[in-house]
């Protein structure tokens, strides 16, 4: 990664005080302008500290994809060292499991952050693309846990704003 020490500082620095409570990250830019290079650096660089790290992506299709999709991939990649316990994966079951009914946005949302609040350790959520996610996309639910996302702007370089 060229040119990006200060973003990818600046970044670290605020998931250092994600420690003491729930931080969320923007990384915006054009298109190509780097942000999910810097997301990567990021995940490599808190994982390599201990950091559990996952990425949801909102992906671009011609059809769209199902509302909440990158929590969905966030959340099946999550239970699989942390399953949730069985009421909040009842509350979760549109998320991690194809078929289940709908759920209005803030009930889910709730149940994402109750499950993010017992997964243990510190948690690197790197959301991708949101500019992209269906509006009924949980935003960051959840009150100890660090959610980075990159977003497409007018802005040219990746800009953390923490």
């Amino acid at each position: 990664m060229i040119g990006r020490t200060a973003e990818l500082a600046r970044l670290v620095a605020a998931a250092d005080q994600a420690r003491q409570g729930f931080r969320v990250a923007w990384l915006g830019g054009d298109a190509g302008s780097g942000k999910s290079t810097l997301a990567g650096a990021l995940l490599r660089h808190l994982s390599g500290d201990g950091w559990q790290t996952v990425v949801g992506r909102c992906p671009e299709t011609v059809g769209g994809v199902p509302p909440a999709w990158a929590w969905s991939e966030v959340l099946r990649h999550l239970s699989v060292t942390s399953a949730p316990s069985p009421e909040i994966a009842v509350r979760l079951a549109p998320l991690l499991t194809d078929g289940a009914g709908p759920v209005g946005q803030f009930w889910l949302a709730r149940a994402v952050g109750d499950y993010l609040e017992g997964v243990p350790g510190p948690l690197l959520i790197v959301l991708e693309d949101v500019h992209r996610a269906a509006a009924a996309s949980p935003a960051c639910p959840g009150r100890r846990r660090r959610p980075c996302g990159t977003r497409r702007s007018s802005a040219g370089r990746p800009t953390p704003t923490c």
